[in-house]
């Protein structure tokens, strides 16, 4: 009974039946809403963004003072000792993984996975700093 009501007022009483309507706009931003929320995933809108001068992290503005302790954590730890460790390591890690220990075509893509996840810590670090 409660199926035929639902229906019949224009609802879905699972996800087939909304899958089946070809009426439905938006039906693929709907589902990776909700792919999303299942799985936990992140998207644009959790990273921190500057848009038209306001710097947003996880869909909320955040105040001068954040803004500033975070140009100073950028800059004191891509200045800092620890950061030129980690760099050294990482890249260590990454040559060992492509020159020394390959033995297939994934071990070298790891390898350059590994250098792109760096360049991505240093650009970000670089644009923050700025």
């Amino acid at each position: 009974m409660k199926n035929k009501l639902i229906k019949l007022l224009g609802g879905y009483t699972d996800i087939e039946d909304f899958l089946k309507d070809k009426t439905v706009e938006n039906k693929r931003k709907i589902l990776t809403l909700a792919v999303k929320r299942l799985f936990n995933t992140i998207d644009s809108d959790d990273i921190l963004q500057v848009k038209e001068g306001v710097w947003i992290f996880e869909g909320r503005p955040l105040t001068k003072d954040e803004v500033d302790i975070i140009k100073n954590s950028a800059k004191s730890f891509t200045e800092g000792l620890l950061f030129k460790i980690l760099d050294k390591e990482l890249r260590y890690q990454a040559n060992r993984k492509m020159f020394i220990e390959s033995q297939n075509e994934m071990d070298l893509i790891s390898g350059k996975i590994l250098l792109y996840y760096i360049d991505i810590i240093k650009t970000r670090l670089k644009r923050i700093d700025n």
